[in-house]
């Protein structure tokens, strides 16, 4: 076995698509906007493609996307070629793929995480969006400070408002809810649901549940595939999703990684 650098966008969709709902992510990356910042590592064996890793730059700090279903052979992949990667990263890996950094880097854990794949959208057609209105560049101020006062550990950009749609619920002109996107390939069919919030004080009124789906409506006309992420202790906000028609498609940590 052997490690290649991949560089044609359509092998590596080759190779993604095989388990699309695992690999949304990285799908999303190989858009135009995104691929810049990407460089590609494959475990090859003969003319077989094993294992995929993304390493995105297109941040202040660099991030790791090593999934698969195998994780144990990831690894020991992944072990053996930490030398080309960054000394500090933030990281998306596969329950076990940890292991590879242990004794040479420095692990913080944020947590576990879930997949979720939109596979009964039906349920949809059960949620009147009523109230929810789309959100325009010209909301981002209004977003940031729900970020803040109800979401403060999300990141949140105004450029996100650009990436794809954003829609929210205000209450006397306060914005008390909103639901985005954290990635839009109308090339390649794949979105993920982000930046998703409500206010404290408005909680448990299903505000949530009745943006999500007015977005996910407009996503379905561009994208076949949509997903996101969410932490597995997060037990409201799966409730809200599935719901939506959400099911689990995979678990996964978050880590902060830092050479020693």
């Amino acid at each position: 076995m052997r490690t290649i650098c991949l560089r044609e966008k359509e092998t590596i969709y080759r190779i993604l698509a095989r388990d699309i709902d695992l690999n949304l992510y990285g799908i999303g990356d190989l858009d135009s906007q995104q691929w810049p910042y990407t460089t590609w590592y494959a475990l090859a064996e003969g003319e077989d493609i094993l294992d995929i890793a993304l390493l995105y730059c297109g941040f202040s700090l660099p991030v790791l996307l090593a999934l698969s279903r195998t994780p144990e052979r990831m690894a020991g992949w992944l072990a053996s070629i930490r030398h080309l990667l960054p000394r500090a990263c933030y990281a998306h890996l596969s329950i076990g793929v940890e292991t590879a950094f242990h004794g040479a880097y420095r692990l913080t854990s944020h947590g576990l995480h879930q997949k979720l794949a939109l596979r009964d959208p039906a349920r949809l057609t059960s949620i009147d969006p009523a109230g929810v209105e789309r959100l325009r560049r010209e909301d981002a101020s209004a977003l940031q400070q729900l970020y803040t006062e109800s979401y403060p550990g999300n990141f949140f950009e105004a450029g996100a408002l650009e990436i794809g749609p954003f829609y929210g619920v205000r209450k006397e002109e306060r914005l008390i809810c909103a639901a985005g996107v954290h990635l839009l390939s109308r090339q390649y069919g794949v979105a993920a649901l982000g930046n998703i919030t409500t206010h404290p004080d408005y909680r448990r009124q299903g505000l949530a549940t009745r943006t999500c789906a007015r977005l996910i409506r407009e996503l379905q006309e561009s994208a076949q595939h949509i997903g996101l992420n969410v932490r597995a202790d997060n037990a409201v906000a799966i409730a809200c999703y599935q719901r939506l028609g959400f099911e689990l498609a995979g678990e996964y940590g978050e880590f902060s990684i830092e050479a020693v």
